[in-house]
């Protein structure tokens, strides 16, 4: 969660037009909320929480359906991976118009593409 909305704001400071910069700080706020809410789901798929470590012995509690679990985790990972390969992909468009040589532009796309690693 922090090192994606660390990778979004280098990449905000990097943006110079309009729709890159909406790009980001829609996939950002995106994750961010979407992380947030997983955590939450996730900390407190049972009540009390400790009943996730005694529900098999014994243990007094109850936990989510784990079918809505399932499908959290299913949706988590479709934003994740989603804002991980626009991220990726969006810095060969911020340097597509620079006065550079194309091996330049081309490392630096690299370089800045690694942040989806």
């Amino acid at each position: 969660m922090f090192i994606k909305a660390s990778i979004g704001i280098m990449l905000l400071r990097l943006c110079v037009n309009k729709i890159h910069q909406t790009i980001v700080w829609s996939v950002l706020i995106i994750t961010e909320v979407y992380s947030t809410m997983f955590f939450f789901i996730f900390l407190f798929q049972c009540l009390p929480s400790k009943y996730f470590w005694t529900q098999w012995t014994g243990g007094e509690g109850t936990c989510m359906n784990p079918d809505i679990l399932v499908a959290v985790f299913y949706g988590y990972s479709a934003v994740s991976c989603a804002g991980d390969w626009t991220y990726s992909i969006l810095p060969i468009f911020l340097v597509w118009d620079l006065q550079m040589g194309r091996r330049e532009k081309l490392s630096v796309v690299m370089i800045l593409a690694v942040g989806a690693l």
